[in-house]
């Protein structure tokens, strides 16, 4: 049995020949065919790879034979670079060439084109080739497809396929079967030209796919498949792309396939029709799913082509084929000699095969069955382009409440005076905005607590940047207090179970000028996330006396790079957490408006970020994207943001505690405090990046709540953070730390020199009702 690609649909073989049209060609014309043959270089279908080292006597034969040479391996090299470090330029990258070791090259020979061209050896070509795959596929998924052994049994269709295979990187061996050579009427679809007419197509297919990978192997059958060569052509094969004409070999392919658990794919070129056979997962499957009932090959094997249309026709559906090919069946032999076919269907079913195949070879979802891309049904009706909701302009929504502080007047009393003061203590940093205090005023006392839910996040690990945002809190109020003439006694909780975190009873005094000043550099404090000038930092001393007990961990200098890739990590791995990331995306208010209803997160217009940023921070809000970088390993640029900041940066600060209970969070919200608005007042911009450090105090404390991916994720990252600020009171790279023992890391800042460009955006805050509750009498008199 024999089998022909010319037409690529089943029963369509012409009775007097294996193209499927008559072959009228005189002796004369098969003559001049056979000079063409020679004159291409005989039926040579393998590329000759030769060592520069121990080939050296080959080559120079060949180019003393006057074969065309062909010398871009040093633009090969300049790009491979580029691939590995995509922020080199061209011109970088050719600079970059001078001063790296270039790796292992080769001379590939096509006989056939009497042409020597020197490439990269197969690792790095490889690399590089499919190097625009990547994020498509991954580069273990690449190296799992090309170790496939993929079988193609007609070279029409099938032809188109295996050259998208070979393109895509599927296949490091192909089985290549077809008895029949190129005809004029074949380029009306297959990939090849005049001088490629009386070739075998298993030798133009085999040349084609050398061209584009010479290491691929190919193994040709130019008989077809037959019965006496099945065995070899089915052997150590993971998939049979079936596009032969021969409808008996049709379904002995099938039969064979099937009790080999091989998978078959078959495109027909009409409709983008598409069949799939898992015979991997139903060894009992049906051959050609079932439309044929009990029939065998052996039961076809003789018919003719008039014979064998009722088994066509149950194969491709009578009913479901488009209309002008049916139309066509009834002309075949009169008006035409074989099924019409368009080299637009070829093209769409080489596609069809591949995105199936790949499916199939890497485990991905693809079932068996028949499917369609009809592309006549979808472009004949009315295109529709969605339009894309328009993203609002980003604008700034507003800026904290603007807090009056009155200095006590004789008379004055301190029901009056609490809420002017809970709100000034609301203008406090917080982790994402979250403001998780929750004060109540009992006409007596006045209690700084935890609210329940409000910043209750991985990141807030034991509620421990909740102490510190409500300790910085009570810095706040204390200070307004002195301010307008209320001296506040501060009683710190240590019980880490209650939510109080701190009590405060006032007393009259005088109103404190100096301290009315404090409060002012207080409320002028905020987050500046622009990037401004790196100078250098020249208050590290100072900074340290202010702060004391804390310790500050000072990274600057050629350490502030490796931070700074460190970071942008952090930032990528924050966005791969399926948890992280929703709780951060959770955290931002798109629009102005949003942010003025809810007076909490962070205002869109506070992340100064560039429009590029803001779509793909737009764009990792889809659950799927997020989804596909964490299987691809992908994601990189997710840290970009991040790391370009830091770079520019002048310095690094991590303010750390010697302990790391309730009472050192509170103490160091005071101090944190106290350390930023003296930055702020000497005109550096400071934006906290404290994200990694409470990731790693809840990894310490055993992982809780973490997935395992997080958790050997976050392993990596602590082991980077170690080496560069030390473990938590201990010293780092970057200056001094504590004196050991279990510290805590409170805030990392990222400092740099105030842009001169008006104040930065600023998040709202909640109001009064949202965070002050009061009792008795107290409630009443307010």
């Amino acid at each position: 049995m024999s089998q022909d690609s010319g037409s690529q649909h089943p029963g369509s073989q012409h009775p007097a020949g294996g193209s499927g049209g008559s072959d009228d060609r005189g002796p004369d014309s098969r003559t001049r065919i056979r000079g063409l043959k020679t004159r291409l270089g005989g039926l040579e279908s393998r590329a000759e790879i030769l060592d520069p080292t121990t080939d050296q006597l080959r080559i120079q034969e060949l180019l003393t034979a006057g074969a065309t040479f062909v010398d871009t391996f040093e633009g090969q090299f300049a790009e491979l670079l580029r691939t590995r470090d995509p922020t080199m330029t061209k011109a970088q990258a050719r600079e970059a060439l001078r001063d790296v070791t270039p790796p292992a090259s080769v001379f590939v020979h096509y006989p056939w084109r009497h042409a020597l061209i020197r490439i990269l050896a197969e690792e790095e070509f490889v690399e590089l080739r499919t190097s625009r795959n990547r994020h498509k596929i991954s580069a273990a998924e690449q190296r799992r497809l090309r170790e496939s052994t993929l079988a193609v049994a007609g070279l029409s269709v099938g032809a188109s396929s295996a050259l998208t295979l070979a393109q895509e990187g599927l296949g490091g061996t192909f089985h290549l079967a077809d008895f029949d050579e190129l005809e004029l009427t074949n380029l009306n679809r297959l990939r090849a030209t005049l001088l490629d007419l009386g070739l075998p197509k298993t030798v133009i297919t085999a040349r084609a796919i050398a061209e584009i990978d010479p290491y691929v192997e190919t193994v040709l059958f130019p008989a077809g498949v037959q019965e006496e060569n099945l065995e070899s052509f089915l052997d150590g094969v993971d998939l049979l792309f079936e596009e032969c004409d021969d409808l008996a070999m049709k379904l002995r392919l099938r039969e064979a396939a099937r009790d080999r658990g091989v998978p078959v794919l078959m495109e027909t070129s009409d409709r983008g029709m598409l069949d799939v056979e898992r015979f991997d997962h139903e060894p009992d499957r049906p051959i050609l799913h079932g439309l044929i009932g009990a029939m065998r090959s052996d039961d076809l094997v003789g018919l003719t082509t008039y014979e064998k249309v009722p088994t066509v026709l149950r194969i491709i559906g009578a009913e479901t084929m488009s209309t002008r090919m049916a139309a066509s069946l009834v002309d075949i032999d009169t008006e035409v000699a074989t099924w019409p076919q368009l080299a637009s269907a070829i093209a769409l079913g080489g596609a069809l095969n591949t995105e199936a195949a790949r499916r199939i070879l890497l485990g991905l979802p693809m079932a068996s069955g028949r499917f369609y891309v009809d592309l006549g049904k979808m472009l004949r009706g009315h295109g529709h382009v969605a339009q894309p909701p328009s993203d609002p302009p980003i604008e700034v929504a507003g800026g904290p409440p603007d807090v009056r502080l009155v200095p006590r007047r004789e008379g004055d009393v301190l029901d009056d005076a609490i809420p002017t003061l809970v709100e000034f203590a609301t203008l406090a940093p917080s982790g994402g905005n979250a403001q998780p205090w929750d004060f109540h005023w009992d006409g007596a006392v006045l209690r700084a607590c935890v609210h329940p839910e409000r910043g209750n996040n991985l990141l807030d690990h034991r509620r421990s940047a909740s102490w510190l945002a409500i300790g910085a809190a009570v810095r706040h109020l204390e200070v307004a207090a002195r301010a307008i003439g209320w001296a506040a006694e501060v009683e710190r909780e240590a019980d880490a179970s209650e939510s109080t975190v701190a009590t405060l009873r006032f007393q009259p005094s005088a109103p404190d000028p100096e301290a009315m000043e404090v409060a002012h550099a207080l409320a002028r404090r905020c987050t500046d996330r622009r990037r401004g000038r790196r100078e250098p930092f020249d208050l590290a001393e100072e900074l340290r006396a202010r702060i004391a007990p804390l310790a500050c961990v000072l990274v600057e200098g050629p350490i502030l790079e490796a931070a700074a890739w460190l970071l942008g990590d952090a930032d990528r791995f924050r966005f791969l957490s399926e948890r992280l990331c929703r709780e951060l995306l959770d955290e931002v208010r798109w629009t102005a408006e949003e942010a003025r209803r809810r007076r909490d997160g962070l205002d869109l217009a506070s992340l100064e970020m560039t429009p590029t940023d803001v779509a793909g921070m737009r764009l990792i809000r889809r659950a799927d994207v997020r989804a596909s970088m964490r299987e691809l390993c992908t994601g990189a640029g997710l840290g970009k943001v991040t790391r370009e900041s830091v770079q520019s940066a002048s310095a690094l600060l991590l303010l750390r505690a010697e302990g790391n209970t309730k009472a050192d969070f509170v103490e160091g919200g005071a101090r944190v405090v106290d350390a930023w608005t003296m930055l702020t007042e000497r005109g550096w911009s400071v934006q906290p990046m404290t994200a990694l450090p409470y990731l790693l105090a809840r990894l310490r404390d055993g992982g809780v709540g973490l997935t395992r991916w997080e958790r050997e994720a976050l392993v990596g990252l602590r082991d980077r953070y170690e080496a560069i600020f030390g473990a938590p009171g201990q010293g780092g790279q970057g200056g001094e730390g504590g004196e050991g023992g279990e510290g805590a890391d409170l805030i990392l800042f990222r400092v740099a020199r105030r842009a001169e460009s008006g104040p930065p955006a600023r998040s709202l805050r909640l109001g009064l009702e949202d965070v002050l509750t009061a009792s008795g009498a107290a409630a009443r008199g307010s």
